[in-house]
Order: C-alpha cells, then structure tokens, then sequence
C-alpha cells in the first residue's frame, strides 16, 4: 500500500513538472504562436486554459513537495509503551539500548522500593548512578513516617550494595522534601521510564504506582521531553544540598 502511494504520487509529481514546462512554454512565445493563423483559430483561448494549467500543475507539484518534505523530515511524534510493572519496563529500556554504556541513570522515587529490585535483576552495569528519594523523619510523632524512614535507610544500603557488587561504579544518593507525584527513571539522556503515584492507605507505603510509562529518544520530542525530565531532577538536586550518601571509586578517600 506504501509503495503504491508513493508510485502515485511520484507520477503526480513528474505530471506536474511537465504541465508547468508546457503552460509556461506556451505562455511566454504566445505572442510568436499567435502570429499562426491556424493556431489562433484553434487556440484563440488558449491562454486562459494555461493559466489554469499551470494553476493545476502547481498544486499536483505541491502533493509532491509535501510528501518529500514529510519523508525527510524529523519525526515529531513520540511513541510510548505502556507496562504492567516498573521491572518489565526497566527492562525493556535497557534491552531497547542494545548493548551500549549506560553511562548516567538517573532515579526519581519514593523509597525506591521497587526501582532497587528493578536495577539489580536486570544486572545491567551502571557508569554513574544518581537517586533522590523522599525524606521522611525518623523522630516523627507519625509512625508511619518513622517506617517510611527505616525504609529509605534500608533502600540506602540497598544501593550501596550495588556498589559493592560492582554493578554501579558511582552512586549519589539525595533526599527531597515534599509528597512526590511521579516516579521515574533515565537512562543517559535516551530512555525514560516514568508514571504518576498515588497516595497510599497502606500503613507500610506512603505512596503507591500507576502503570510505567516508557519512552525512547526515538524522536526530537521524545529527546526534548527526556531533556525536560533530567532539568527537573538537576533542578530538584540542587534544593536538596549534598547527598545523604556517596559511595564508588570517585567518593574513595
């Protein structure tokens, strides 16, 4: 079907190219053309049917132009696909990277109690790994703020393990105030996974997930909109001051 559109609108093309050489042709020598007494008794209408010739051989060579220009253009559209768990998307991100340096991830997330299962069963090696989790007082009158502390404590030394087992070479740990909305995750600056929280009844979670979203920088808007993500997570870093937790080769002393 593709290639039979294309074959149709490569003959409208070429069609009107050669109604615009005709039409202007016989526009411009129509005053030599006319000197023919028999041309202008046959054509004494002619021009007027020229114009509008050409009028038609501009608009079939627009169709033409129009198609060529949507072929060599960027593609703006994004396209995402949608998971049933944080682990088959991460998953999939990686896969879809095929072999190349995770060089940068950065971690977005509550507690990171799914994401840090995530990252360690895909056993894919991390050059530098950031995280911002949610911070929770560990002195709260609220005893659910005082598990959910245990809890990023806990998931701390989650990562500190990958270090160890040398599956993440440097890692940064930060922590932020407030209610977090999403969670996410980017790879370099070339996939995302990313979906929205909602707020947890659950006495052990603050916060639970709505299916993962995963987009690849297949696109410039899909690249745009990952760009938008890492200004975000920069921008959130530098309200949260140093890092609750440093560890790696760099952070040696």
């Amino acid at each position: 079907m593709n290639l039979l559109k294309r074959i149709l609108v490569r003959l409208i093309t070429i069609g009107g190219i050669v109604g615009l050489l005709v039409s202007a042709f016989v526009l411009i020598f129509w005053s030599w053309l006319d000197s023919f007494n028999f041309f202008h008794a046959q054509a004494s209408g002619l021009p007027k049917q020229m114009v509008g010739m050409a009028v038609g051989s501009f608009t079939a060579l627009g169709v033409g132009i129009y198609d060529e220009l949507k072929r060599i253009m960027p593609e703006r559209s994004v396209e995402g696909v949608y998971f049933e768990q944080i682990n088959e998307a991460v998953k999939a991100a990686f896969k879809n990277r095929r072999g190349r340096r995770n060089g940068h991830v950065r971690i977005f997330a509550s507690t990171s109690e799914i994401i840090a299962p995530a990252i360690r069963e895909s056993r894919e090696r991390i050059a530098k790994c950031e995280i911002l989790l949610q911070h929770f007082d560990p002195n709260s009158s609220i005893p659910k703020d005082r598990v959910m502390a245990g809890k990023v404590q806990m998931f701390t030394q989650s990562w500190k393990d990958r270090v160890r087992q040398r599956q993440i070479d440097e890692l940064s740990v930060w922590t932020y105030s407030g209610h977090p909305q999403m969670y996410f995750i980017i790879i370099d600056d070339d996939a995302l996974v990313t979906g929205l929280f909602y707020t947890s009844a659950d006495d052990s979670h603050t916060v639970a997930f709505m299916e993962p979203l995963l987009i690849n920088g297949s696109s410039p808007t899909a690249c745009q909109i990952i760009h938008n993500y890492i200004l975000y997570f920069e921008h959130v870093i530098e309200l949260s001051g140093d890092p609750m937790c440093t560890a790696g080769r760099s952070h040696e002393v």
